[in-house]
């Protein structure tokens, strides 16, 4: 029986096609070594006695003990058995195509600005399953795919980032075992965003957002801030209650005690 969240669950399903598959390829191969043909029977004074098919005619084969009815019977057993798994293997295969996990912390961050204060560890049914969702941190999530070529500094979880400061913020998460996403896609009522740090507060249960803002004297990069502070704001999203914001000095350098405050104060 499988047990524990949505992967575990696909897992088991994927094992499961894969045991069918074998299983079918393992049929075919035993039917490749059997004998051809459909038998009809007949009984005759108590006795059953069978028959090999062929066009219109009836060849005499005799009783059970007949080598080529056990043969026979066999093949129309394991052809049968075949059709069985193939529609067993379909309809797996249909079931893992539109199959999606139900991810409680996604479903919230999507929903109209009016619900999405929803306390979901209050809803008894699914209270619990707000953390366990996000607290599956090697499921894969859809990250920005824009400028590739951009992340060129590697943290100490192995991840690339843009900047050298996030890659102080990510190790500082890491050796405070906070649970975090590197710019994983938010999806919004009238758009998507990729916040920095998407990241899980074990205490509260539930999500907040870190953007770091390096060249914010840059008045194109200030107008892109601008924007997307307006855009967060105009969804429910509160300042430094759901998005934290850090900021690099005017000179490029950060103050990582700060930073250090600001997370172990809101985000532990």
């Amino acid at each position: 029986m499988c047990k524990g969240g949505s992967l575990e669950f696909r897992d088991c399903v994927k094992k499961e096609w894969q045991r069918w598959a074998e299983l079918k390829a393992e049929c075919e191969k035993e039917l490749e070594h059997l004998p051809k043909g459909k038998m009809t029977s007949a009984k005759i004074n108590g006795k059953l006695y069978y028959y090999q098919k062929q066009g219109n005619r009836k060849i005499y084969l005799g009783k059970q003990a007949n080598e080529s009815v056990q043969e026979l019977q066999k093949r129309f057993f394991l052809e049968q058995v075949v059709v069985e798994l193939e529609k067993n293997i379909s309809l797996i295969e249909g079931f893992l195509s539109t199959y999606k996990e139900l991810d409680i912390l996604a479903l919230k961050a999507g929903l109209p600005r009016a619900y999405q204060s929803v306390d979901v560890k209050n809803i008894g049914c699914l209270g619990c399953m707000e953390e366990e969702t996000f607290l599956q941190f090697n499921r894969s999530y859809e990250r920005c795919q824009n400028h590739p070529e951009h992340l060129r500094h590697v943290t100490a979880n192995g991840e690339k980032v843009r900047s050298k400061s996030e890659v102080l913020l990510a190790n500082m998460m890491y050796e405070r075992g906070i649970p975090y996403h590197y710019e994983e896609k938010l999806v919004l009522p009238e758009r998507e965003v990729y916040p920095d740090f998407t990241i899980f507060v074990r205490s509260e249960r539930r999500v907040k957002y870190l953007e770091h803002c390096g060249m914010i004297y840059n008045d194109d990069y200030f107008q892109t801030f601008a924007w997307k502070l307006k855009t967060y704001l105009s969804n429910g999203f509160i300042p430094w209650r759901d998005v934290f914001f850090t900021f690099d000095e005017q000179d490029g350098s950060i103050d990582t005690f700060t930073i250090s405050h600001l997370l172990e104060s809101y985000f532990l």
